[in-house]
């Protein structure tokens, strides 16, 4: 079991000599950094008037990351900031278990604080990811980033920053109420909620591309493949290749323009003449009012005029040409569906792609031809403060390594 132990804490002490090892590496170039960037940047400030504000920004962040690098470095070697008054006036064997307690109470405020420089470093992000990368970043003046400006690639960047506002705000929610009444439903709900965002932005990116490919080019595509394929199929299938439902969607649809055009004007005409009159008789004795009592009249009066004329021409404009555009639309939406399956949905992924890559240098959008627009490359400001919980766990983890040391008895 000794044996067992003595190997346990070998290994335990070698990870920590190449985490500190990595450390130092670290320092050492965030030190020449920090030298090299502040002349540099002073230097081109005074000779040549060049303002490089944000490599200062960077710089502070930088000091954090060498501050707290070194703070862990000096954990291992236990030169950190510690009371020794009442370690000198105890006897060694009472030095091992005060070493032991003083440890693991440091271990302890150094996992809690931990925690709380993780929910710090997430409501950065979330705070960044609510505004949309507006705000929270250090801009690089003098990185410039060329988009495409196309109006349509416009919309969907708003649209994503509005989706990834809300995501954000609804995480914030989350955070919030799990704190409060931590459940496992509520973490699901959270995945659904950020599948079913991914699928509507998605959905909607390419509606406004489709649309003015239709316009520009595919609508003369299908017209070829209604004159090459659909119109000899049509001829050839005939009405037996409509579906009983499509045949009655299309008599819905008949009967609502027809309601809209004729109908109602016409319903209107005999209410006036006939309705107002029947209710005029039986107002006085009719447990109806009078709008329920025109309802049901409305009704009665429109099956009537269904059985006696609408019905008709119905049946007329079906045989009219109605069954043949019936027939048309459904073979368009299959040959819209194949054509999608077989190029339109690589040719809008290839745009897409086109649209959204940023580019390093000026150019012009290979899809559009339109000059792409430079803007300030922006970094957020929550993966610089990553550090602040990496450093404090390696801290705590090197409280661990004494707690183990003393208890070995060492």
């Amino acid at each position: 079991m000794q044996k067992q132990i003595h190997q346990f804490r070998t290994a335990c002490h070698q990870f920590d000599s190449m985490i500190a090892w990595l450390e130092l590496v670290a320092i050492v170039i965030l030190v020449l950094v920090l030298i090299i960037a502040e002349i540099l940047a002073a230097g081109l400030r005074e000779l040549v008037n060049l303002n490089f504000s944000w490599i200062e920004e960077i710089l502070k962040y930088a000091v954090i990351w060498v501050g707290l690098l070194g703070a862990s470095l000096a954990t291992r070697s236990r030169e950190h900031i510690s009371i020794e008054i009442v370690s000198r006036f105890v006897t060694p064997g009472m030095k091992r278990w005060l070493d032991l307690f003083i440890a693991c109470i440091s271990m302890v405020i150094t996992l809690y604080l931990v925690n709380a420089s993780i929910q710090y470093v997430q409501d950065e992000r979330l705070s960044y990811l609510a505004s949309a990368g507006t705000s929270r970043y250090i801009a690089i003046e003098n990185l410039q980033v060329y988009h495409c400006p196309e109006a349509i690639l416009q919309k969907r960047r708003d649209f994503v920053k509005s989706q990834t506002r809300a995501l954000a705000y609804l995480q914030q929610l989350a955070s919030a109420i799990a704190q409060e009444q931590p459940t496992p439903k509520l973490s699901q709900a959270q995945e659904k909620l950020q599948a079913e965002l991914a699928e509507m932005q998605q959905n909607h990116w390419p509606e406004e591309w489709i649309k003015s490919q239709w316009q520009t080019k595919w609508q003369t595509q299908w017209q070829k493949a209604w004159d090459e394929h659909g119109e000899a199929l049509w001829q050839k299938q005939g009405t037996q290749a409509i579906s009983q439902k499509t045949h009655i969607d299309w008599m819905n649809l008949w009967l609502q323009e027809h309601w809209s055009t004729k109908g109602k004007s016409l319903e209107q005409e005999a209410w006036d003449k006939e309705g107002t009159l029947q209710w005029q008789e039986i107002a006085e004795t009719s447990d109806l009012t009078e709008s329920e009592f025109r309802r049901d009249w409305q009704n009665r009066w429109a099956e009537r005029m269904f059985q006696e004329q609408w019905q008709a021409e119905l049946r007329h404009a079906w045989e009219n040409g109605g069954a043949k555009e019936c027939w048309k639309q459904n073979f368009q939406k299959q040959w819209i569906s194949q054509q999608w399956q077989k190029t339109w949905r690589a040719e809008w992924e290839l745009s897409r792609d086109e649209h959204l890559a940023p580019s390093w240098t000026p150019c012009v959008c290979k899809i559009c031809g339109q000059e792409k627009i430079a803007e300030p490359w922006k970094l957020p400001r929550w993966p610089l403060l990553l550090i602040i919980p990496i450093a404090l766990a390696i801290i705590s983890w090197r409280f661990g390594l004494v707690m183990l040391d003393s208890i070995c008895g060492s």
